[in-house]
């Protein structure tokens, strides 16, 4: 894509100079475009999501709501697979799932008339205070209903068997809701629609703080979703949206900046170790004369012997001394002695560090204008408050609010792009581009910033809009750069 003339285009931005922006190719025909369809779901709207489900597999299949139920729970809601494998061997599936009943109108439990003992409590206990599954294992009412009440609280719903030993019998939801209190089989319930959000694949809760709604997209890998609240982030691994860095590629970079190998490798890159007591001593400026405030020893920072018989405080005799010898040596003898060895890993240590810390930086900039981002809302809303009350109306200020989620939008971008450009190899082709798209959309995202605190931002409309809309254009340009390759392969 690089080294044609024809991949550049003028980019009009009102009256202002003409910006180059670099355009990749669209789309090609047979992709799949890279926006997908979500839906954002209220706590209200995920239980009739659920119920829903539940009566479509028992409308199918032909059993209760109840063990459609149970079904969902034991194949983790996933129902083209719990369809494959009923209609394969119906019988074998029940039974996994500890289900015996299989028409809508059939008992899930046995009518004892007669009294019987509690295999729990060993009572004798009559009939209708009693409660049996089909593996006619009975118990009386007290039992079951203490047997649930601890399962429940446990938060063990996803399937709940007979309180019979090694039995395997899944009691019913109907049971659990005769034989518990209601308050306990609320959270039964609570429960049951946790496990349709946590244990299916196509759902996921927003990360949000205080947010009970959640999302469900039939696109798994790499999607970015919105919540209703305003939360974008990543479907697959639940960080805030992070593109244009990858899942594994923000999991690496999240835990170099929290690791403490980062201490180490900044200890290794700017201390040395007393040559006494083996303290950490750090060197941030003036001479080369160290004294050791643990130990009191006497040293220079260069050579690591005795500071006794140097002179110079800022220039070391034996070090330069060594330094000739051991270039001499090395031209005779190629191999490095341990000392040249520690002094090239600690150089070393030290470009990383500085490497890492450019992008660091860049990185905490963007993350705290973002953390802002609720406050530069509030007063974007305020002055088209004001607009309005003057001389304008809603329509007329709109632009203002799409601009301010558009500088959001390409700092979020931006912010990733640091972590994603610390992973590409330096001075090559891929991070020459990328390099030149990134600074492209800084400055794009830096002129619209500027041009919303214009005092007569209405006569700048169509200034605005257009910045907003080219924007767009350079984040959209830059991830899908990076999705389809900045650079072709040979």
């Amino acid at each position: 894509m690089m080294g044609q003339d024809d991949d550049f285009v003028v980019c009009e931005d009102g009256d202002e100079v003409d910006e180059w922006c670099y355009v990749f190719d669209p789309v090609l025909e047979g992709e799949e475009s890279p926006r997908v369809n979500f839906s954002c779901l209220t706590p209200e709207e995920i239980i009739q999501t659920q119920k829903r489900q539940i009566q479509e597999i028992a409308d199918l299949l032909v059993i209760s709501p109840s063990n459609a139920s149970n079904l969902l729970r034991h194949y983790q809601w996933k129902t083209e697979l719990l369809h494959q494998r009923y209609w394969d061997n119906p019988e074998a599936v029940l039974k996994e799932a500890g289900l015996v009943c299989t028409t809508p109108d059939a008992d899930e439990v046995l009518t004892l008339e007669s009294p019987g003992e509690c295999l729990v409590c060993c009572e004798e206990v009559a009939g209708p205070e009693c409660c049996a599954l089909k593996c006619h294992h009975r118990f009386c009412n007290d039992c079951w209903n203490s047997y649930l009440t601890v399962k429940i609280k446990e938060g063990e719903v996803a399937r709940i068997n007979c309180p019979a030993v090694n039995c395997k019998f899944s009691v019913p939801d109907t049971v659990v809701r005769d034989l518990v209190d209601k308050d306990i089989y609320e959270k039964y319930l609570r429960f049951v629609t946790r496990s349709f959000v946590e244990d299916n694949a196509q759902i996921t809760w927003c990360p949000a703080p205080r947010c009970g709604n959640a999302i469900t997209t039939d696109m798994l890998k790499g999607t970015v979703v919105q919540c209703r609240c305003g939360f974008r982030f990543c479907f697959s691994c639940h960080n805030e949206a992070h593109s244009p860095a990858n899942c594994e590629q923000v999991k690496n970079w999240q835990k170099k900046c929290s690791d403490d190998s980062e201490t180490g490798h900044w200890l290794g890159a700017n201390t040395k170790d007393c040559p006494r007591c083996g303290v950490f001593v750090e060197k941030n400026g003036g001479c080369n004369h160290m004294t050791c405030r643990q130990c009191k020893h006497e040293w220079c920072w260069m050579c690591i012997k005795p500071w006794k018989g140097h002179t110079d405080y800022y220039a070391c005799a034996r070090y330069e001394k060594a330094q000739k010898k051991k270039a001499e040596k090395l031209k005779k003898n190629k191999k490095q002695s341990k000392m040249e060895q520690l002094e090239a890993q600690r150089e070393e240590k030290r470009k990383a560090l500085e490497r890492y810390l450019i992008y660091y930086t860049k990185y905490l900039d963007y993350d705290a204008k973002l953390k802002n981002s609720p406050a530069e809302t509030e007063k974007a809303q305020a002055k088209m408050k004001a607009l309005q009350s003057e001389q304008s109306t809603l329509a007329e200020v709109k632009f203002i609010e799409a601009a301010v989620e558009m500088i959001f939008e390409c700092q979020s971008v931006l912010k990733y792009s640091y972590v994603y450009s610390y992973y590409i190899e330096d001075n090559s082709s891929e991070k020459h581009i990328f390099v030149f798209l990134q600074e492209e959309l800084e400055k794009t995202t830096q002129n619209l910033m500027e041009i919303l605190e214009s005092p007569v931002i209405l006569t700048r409309r169509t200034e605005t809009v257009d910045l907003t809309k080219l924007a767009q254009t350079k984040k959209d340009n830059l991830i899908y750069g990076v999705q389809h390759g900045l650079v072709e392969n040979e």
